[in-house]
């Protein structure tokens, strides 16, 4: 069973009124569990719990919960970027410019072969415009870089 975790920010994942998970991390999520032909167990949890949930290796895949940093790249295997989008706002210099937000994906360490997997994986959806075409359900293409 693959577990694909992810923090509660819409519109990249939140519960349906149904109880349902949906959002970008939620489709993206049910694609590679397809992809893969494993049973998925969709959760939301808060970025400090899925981090030490990824580190200790029971989160098998983690979609946009934890932000790459130099520390954490020592303890947890990080993929990507596999999308990086226009979002907040920062000064700078002469003014307001903006500050791109790099989205990866998060695992244990030892899942090599799983890295090499997401590579064809994300080269298959942006050659057959699946990549796109989810990313703009939830973003307007000016948003994306």
């Amino acid at each position: 069973m693959a577990r694909l975790i992810g923090p509660r920010r819409a519109p990249f994942a939140s519960t349906a009124p149904d109880g349902e998970l949906k959002g970008l991390h939620a489709d993206l999520g049910r694609m590679i569990a397809q992809a893969l032909d494993v049973e998925l167990n969709l959760e939301i949890l808060d970025d400090y719990d899925a981090y030490e949930q990824v580190k200790e290796m029971q989160i098998d895949i983690l979609i946009g919960g934890v932000e790459w940093n130099p520390k954490q790249a020592r303890e947890i295997g990080f993929y990507g970027p596999y999308l990086t989008l226009q979002t907040g706002q920062s000064e700078g210099g002469e003014g307001v410019t903006t500050k791109p937000s790099r989205l990866h994906i998060s695992l244990p360490y030892g899942q090599s072969n799983l890295i090499h997997w997401l590579d064809g994986f994300f080269a298959q959806l942006k050659a057959t415009g699946e990549l796109d075409a989810l990313v703009e359900r939830y973003f307007e293409r000016g948003h994306i870089l």
